[in-house]
């Protein structure tokens, strides 16, 4: 809670959080202090698939054709 009133009172947009700490709960508590939360440093699909899964607002990856592709099958998945 230091580090997101820290961010609140520097006036940051977002904060961003190491993949490992990244649940839905940490996530759902940071948003309703009123701040979005990113997912930084994601190594693969797999993980890339529970920071989403969480509810972050983004995330900092190196392959981002893996995203697209992701976005794609979870937008197939919700419309059958």
């Amino acid at each position: 809670d230091a580090n997101v009133d820290a961010a609140i009172a520097m006036g940051c947009h977002h904060i961003g959080i190491g993949h490992k700490r990244i649940t839905a709960e940490v996530v759902v508590h940071i948003n309703g202090r009123g701040m979005p939360v990113r997912s930084t440093n994601v190594p693969d699909v797999e993980t890339m698939r529970h920071v989403v899964a969480s509810g972050v607002m983004g995330m900092t990856i190196n392959f981002p054709e893996h995203l697209t592709e992701l976005v794609r099958q979870l937008s197939q998945d919700s419309e059958s």
